[in-house]
């Protein structure tokens, strides 16, 4: 498989730290963001293959990072995993209706995003460019 960028927009240090880690070990590029306008203009910039996104960020919290990204004609058909902490059945309804691909708890063990990315690339391909409407 070429290899996929993936930017990790999450602000714990350690949970950053290590979904990085984790992502790289496996042949990713990741880009990683603690806040939310930041990871928003990073993927922006230079569009990724996929974004896993944390819910609980400061200045701009990853719902309205997602619905801010599923609005944008150029960055829309870019897939996004929520990764969080927020695990009642509205939040992860929120997240599903604002245009999330694939929804995991934290804490999860390290093959469940490792399968997830997976299924996301097998699904959108790497560098797929076209846009879903």
């Amino acid at each position: 498989m070429p290899s996929a960028t993936i930017v990790l927009i999450e602000d714990d240090e350690a949970s950053q730290y290590f979904y990085g880690t984790l992502l790289r070990r496996h042949g990713y590029t990741v880009r990683s963001a603690r806040f939310g306008k930041a990871g928003l203009r990073s993927v922006r910039d230079d569009p990724p293959d996929v974004v896993v996104l944390d819910l609980g960020l400061p200045e701009l919290d990853g719902f309205e990072v997602l619905r801010q990204l599923k609005h944008d004609p150029a960055t829309r058909h870019i897939p996004v995993i929520v990764v969080t902490v927020h695990v009642f059945e509205h939040d992860r309804a929120q997240a599903m209706d604002a245009g999330c691909d694939e929804f995991l708890s934290k804490p999860l063990p390290p093959s469940e995003l490792l399968a997830a990315v997976e299924r996301t690339l097998e699904r959108c391909g790497p560098g797929d460019s076209t846009t879903a409407d």
